[in-house]
């Protein structure tokens, strides 16, 4: 539902096991990328918008809160609203009602928080039917039907499919014969990422460190109305610092699709980019240093990949280098972006 008090069109409905109508379940969705980067259960269909955040309009997770007259917050959304300065006089209000909201004095709707958990839902996988408070264990250790890796991919193994064939590809693949001179290049390459990423770590947190290091807090609401669009950057995010306006860009890459089926498209490796555009050029009379990085805030559920930068932007320099920021299948990418949104927080220093 819109600030103006509006229906929230439904977003297209996923092919699903079932044919029930929307009104007598929730399509759950539960992308199974792997553990570092999971998704948490991400409703997509709901005849109770009264039950949607006021913000991001998602159904939120425990906690909810709420304010004096019950409009329900999910925890990232009330976080921003109550601690985000760059809100300007919007900071500590809700935007549907516009009565204070405090930060030291969260209201928890509780009753909310008990309907949400006993709505019905249904496994994106396997079809099975169950109470939403259950579902997100169903997908992650029950489900037949859930994505998952071969034992043997830390050495190499490029295997991903349903865990129902997990026993009979691990009991036939090659990687548990090989010998230790076969992987050797492999393993090698494999800690040289590590260190590099390793590294890059330490460089973050010696950033995090610096006395007078910049952090803005972003929320990328999803694209309900709007599918985001493919292989091309689109602004998420305006902010100001260092007393010039700024935009962060995302990227969704997708490969080409070619003929690929709909089930084959939904396990396709897709990555999401970023950069940062500076929008006040006149504003800027020098050569300006910066050196930045995006991570994934508390309420956000996936963890964005290191990627530390470091850029010169002048007059004649606007837009930073591309960096990836996360890697996943097209299933978890797109609800992602369409259906979960994400939070998260820009780290920015003069280099």
């Amino acid at each position: 539902m819109s600030d103006s008090g509006e229906q929230t069109p439904e977003p297209e409905q996923s092919e699903g096991p079932s044919q029930e109508s929307e009104e007598s379940r929730l399509d759950c969705r539960l992308p199974m990328p792997d553990i570092d980067s999971e998704l948490y259960n991400v409703p997509t269909h709901c005849c109770m918008t009264v039950l949607r955040c006021v913000v991001c309009e998602i159904i939120p997770h425990s906690p909810i809160y709420q304010c004096q007259h019950g409009h329900l917050f999910c925890a990232g959304c009330y976080q921003i609203r109550v601690m985000d300065k760059a809100q300007g006089s919007e900071l500590g209000t809700c935007p549907r009602c516009h009565v204070r909201i405090y930060r030291h004095n969260p209201a928890r709707n509780l009753v909310a928080e008990g309907t949400i958990s006993e709505m019905p839902a249904q496994c994106f996988y396997c079809g099975a039917h169950m109470t939403r408070a259950l579902i997100r264990e169903h997908a992650l250790y029950e489900c037949e039907q859930r994505l998952a890796y071969c034992r043997y991919k830390l050495i190499g193994c490029p295997w991903r499919n349903a865990y129902s064939k997990l026993k009979t590809h691990e009991s036939e693949c090659e990687w548990r014969t090989k010998t230790g001179m076969e992987l050797l290049e492999g393993l090698r390459e494999r800690h040289r990422s590590f260190e590099s990423q390793h590294s890059m770590l330490q460089e973050v947190m010696l950033l995090m460190q610096q006395p007078r290091i910049s952090i803005r807090m972003l929320h990328i609401k999803p694209f309900y109305k709007l599918k985001f669009p493919r292989n091309e950057y689109v602004n998420v995010a305006d902010y100001r610092v260092f007393n010039l306006s700024w935009s962060v860009m995302f990227m969704w890459e997708v490969p080409e699709e070619g003929d690929l089926s709909p089930h084959d498209m939904a396990k396709l490796t897709t990555s999401l980019h970023y950069q940062l555009r500076l929008d006040t050029p006149d504003e800027c009379t020098s050569t300006l240093v910066l050196k930045y990085t995006l991570v994934h805030g508390v309420h956000t559920d996936v963890r964005f990949e290191c990627n530390l930068q470091k850029c010169e932007f002048s007059q004649n320099q606007l837009l930073s280098p591309s960096a990836l920021l996360y890697r996943n299948t097209w299933n978890s990418c797109e609800t992602l972006l369409h259906e979960c949104g994400l939070f998260a927080r820009l780290l920015i220093v003069r280099a």
